[in-house]
C-alpha cells in the first residue's frame, strides 16, 4: 500500500511497483478522482496485476487493518512529522513500515518510539537512519 499515491515520491513509487508481478498494489490517498485516473494511467501502460484504490488519510489511519496491506509506505507529506500514530497502526495491523521522513527529530525518535510495538507483532524497527534526505528511510519489517 502505497498512502500519498497521488504525490511526486507517491506516484513514482506506485508505478514501478505495479511493474512487480508479486505486489498486489493499493495506491491510497484522500482524492478518489485522482486516484482512479492514476490507477487508469498505470494499468493502460502495463500493470503486473490489477491495482486498488483507498481513500486514505494518514492524519486519521482509520480502515487500515480492513485493507489487509502486507506492507505500507507513507509518501504522504509534509515529510517532518511531529508523531508516530500511523506508524503505530501499521505495526498493530501486522504490516512492515516504511516511512520516506527526514525530519530530524522524526527519525531519532523513531526505533524508540516504535521498537516495542514492532517486536510484539513479530516486527522489527530500524535504528539506522540512511543519513540524507529523502533517504532517510526508518522501517520496520516483520
Amino acid at each position: 500500500m502505497v498512502i500519498g499515491a497521488t504525490g511526486v515520491f507517491g506516484e513514482r513509487l506506485a508505478r514501478r511497483l505495479a511493474r512487480w508481478p508479486d505486489v498486489v498494489l493499493i495506491i491510497a490517498a484522500r482524492r478518489r478522482v485522482v486516484l482512479e485516473q492514476l490507477r487508469a494511467d498505470i494499468e493502460s501502460v502495463g500493470a503486473a496485476n490489477p491495482i486498488e484504490i483507498a481513500l486514505f488519510d494518514r492524519e486519521a489511519p482509520t480502515g487500515l487493518a480492513d485493507l489487509r496491506p502486507w506492507a505500507v509506505i507513507d509518501c504522504a507529506g509534509p515529510f517532518q512529522r511531529p508523531d508516530y500514530r500511523l506508524a503505530e497502526t501499521v505495526l498493530r495491523c501486522g504490516a512492515h513500515y516504511l516511512d520516506l521522513a527526514d525530519g530530524r527529530a522524526f527519525v531519532a525518535g523513531f526505533a524508540p518510539a516504535l521498537d516495542g510495538l514492532a517486536r510484539a507483532g513479530s516486527c522489527r524497527a530500524s535504528r539506522r537512519p540512511v543519513p540524507r534526505p529523502p533517504s532517510a528511510i526508518p522501517c520496520s519489517t516483520r
